[in-house]
């Protein structure tokens, strides 16, 4: 990986990619029954590549920790998205389009996260990619590879490759566990 936005220099510790159908829930309430009525909506597909500057990624620490409420000191994150408006994500260039362009129906395209904690865990940096792309060169059920450029308006941008593998990640379900603080880890 190369680059630097906003003065930070990403080094690359571990990766990780998810993908599944891009589903999305919106809920109005409460209801009649002091309840909420929810709709869940699936529009084409999507694979997220998780690229971190920290060792710990691998398929068995997202799935343990899934539902955690822990958070990582001086953690930068690059999140790549390529969605689909069919039913898989094939090889090819995916153009990054507006991070909210999949809410309102099926796109085909990408998006680029990036952000970072700071030595406490405190919020750093959360930025969008404004333009730039990501390339898929290779997935197959248990990986996922290809490259990235991506331009974070004038903070910066990115450049680089992955090969990263899938993982299963378990059902969040209706409601998150914890009571709702968190835990700083080095």
């Amino acid at each position: 990986m190369s680059g630097t936005v906003s003065g930070t220099t990403f080094t690359f510790g571990s990766g990780v990619a998810i993908a599944g159908p891009n589903t999305t829930t919106d809920c109005v309430g409460p209801t009649a029954d002091g309840g909420e009525d929810c709709t869940s909506t699936t529009n084409g597909y999507l694979a997220e590549i998780v690229l971190a500057n920290l060792s710990i990624l691998s398929c068995s620490f997202v799935q343990s920790s899934f539902d955690s409420n822990t958070n990582y000191a001086n953690a930068d994150v690059l999140v790549l998205a390529v969605g689909s408006a069919s039913s898989s994500i094939a090889a090819g260039t995916y153009d990054i389009v507006a991070a909210d362009a999949g809410q309102s129906g099926a796109t085909t395209g990408a998006t680029a996260q990036f952000q970072t904690t700071t030595s406490t865990c405190g919020n750093g940096l959360d930025l969008t990619a404004t333009s730039g792309t990501i390339t898929v060169s290779a997935v197959s059920s248990t990986r996922i590879s290809g490259t990235y450029d991506v331009t974070f308006g004038s903070q910066g941008s990115f450049t680089g490759s992955f090969d990263s593998p899938l993982c299963a990640v378990p059902d969040g379900g209706s409601s998150q566990s914890g009571d709702g603080g968190t835990t700083c880890a080095n």
